[in-house]
């Protein structure tokens, strides 16, 4: 579910164009970064994985990657969420929390996917299901 880059010779749907105006701050070299596990990609067979993507005709290739768009957009957007609420300790961290109050919920900081950490995606949409609420009412105030 990796967010693809620009490519200038390759026409990009509008869902793309959105997943890449929403991904292209997300730092995804160092050490939790995305980077560091595709330097040695082409010689990590050691395993006997296969790529399936890599295996199915262009047409199927390109149906599923349409049909996980949306999965990957929710991912890019709650990855910005956990971002945003843990690095804004002066504006949206209190306003967060007062939500959290509002809807009487335990006073929680949304867990970060973190590319080291196998379970955090996992993590991090159990969180965004529980809090769904907060989320929505986080995500709708403008101010």
């Amino acid at each position: 579910f990796d967010v693809p880059k620009a490519k200038a010779d390759t026409i990009m749907d509008e869902a793309e164009k959105q997943l890449q105006d929403l991904a292209k701050d997300i730092d995804e070299s160092g050490p939790n970064g995305r980077d560091d596990e595709r330097d040695d990609e082409e010689n990590d067979n050691i395993e006997g994985w296969v790529d399936e993507m890599e295996q199915l005709p262009a047409c199927e290739c390109q149906a599923v990657r349409k049909s996980i768009g949306p999965i990957r957009f929710v991912l890019v957007k709650l990855r910005k969420l956990a971002f945003k609420i843990i690095h804004s300790t002066t504006k949206l961290l209190p306003a967060w929390y007062n939500v959290l109050n509002k809807c009487k919920l335990s006073q929680r900081i949304m867990p970060r996917d973190v590319a080291t950490r196998w379970n955090s995606t996992f993590d991090m949409l159990t969180f965004a299901l529980e809090y769904r609420e907060a989320i929505d009412i986080i995500c709708a105030d403008k101010n």
